[in-house]
């Protein structure tokens, strides 16, 4: 459940995810809002063993001879739920409009002093807007689609650069490469990031808007 949760919240789109053991593979499937999973379940019911939940989120059990099939119908059974042409979009609601000088580490470690995270306690997010990306940092992270790079905020935190990373925004990179210096709003999350012993501020990318 924890893993599809993490899935779900970096693709948004729904999620299954199983494990195999002696035979048959158990797991967990997760949701978007707006969209029944439980009622996809029911219709791919002849190749599971048993399954329960609800609307957001439910439990499967199945022969590991049954996966091919219903990864197949699974598939369908959710494109035939989303209208042609439309997919998912994730809701975001912003706690607060930020310039780059005042997202600092203290900052960050009084943020931090808020967690646990989770569904009754959601991570905070931020946005700011007039953002530049710096041109040669703009790349693809791995096969998934995912991008990284760094912002910058030139007209009101002058010299303040940041790290960003944002998984399953990969859809973004043709526009960033060929207009990096258009002016561009994001909301994100505010992370530290852990690489070879050095630590450093980074946001965590929900979604690009361009001015």
């Amino acid at each position: 459940g924890i893993v599809a949760s993490r899935c779900l919240d970096q693709y948004y789109r729904p999620t299954v995810i199983l494990t195999e053991k002696d035979g048959m593979a158990t797991g967990s499937s997760r949701s978007v809002a707006g969209f029944d999973v439980h009622e996809v379940l029911e219709a791919c019911a002849p190749l599971l063993s048993q399954f329960g939940g609800h609307r957001a989120a439910a439990g499967l059990t199945l022969p590991v001879e049954n996966l091919p099939a219903f990864k197949a119908q699974f598939m369908r059974e959710v494109a035939a739920r989303v209208p042609a042409g439309q997919q998912p979009v994730r809701p975001v609601d912003i706690d607060s409009w930020l310039d780059f000088t005042q997202l600092t580490a203290e900052f960050l470690t009084e943020l931090q002093r808020m967690e646990p995270y989770g569904p009754g306690n959601p991570a905070p997010v931020f946005a700011s807007a007039d953002l530049r990306a710096v041109p040669a940092s703009v790349r693809p992270v791995g096969q998934a689609g995912h991008l990284k790079m760094r912002l910058m905020q030139p007209a009101q935190s002058p010299g303040v650069m940041l790290e960003a990373i944002g998984f399953g925004l990969g859809h973004y990179l043709p526009r960033l490469l060929e207009t990096p210096d258009a002016p561009l709003s994001a909301c994100y999350i505010l992370e530290m990031n852990e690489f070879r012993g050095q630590r450093s501020l980074q946001l965590r990318l929900l979604d690009l808007r361009w001015e």
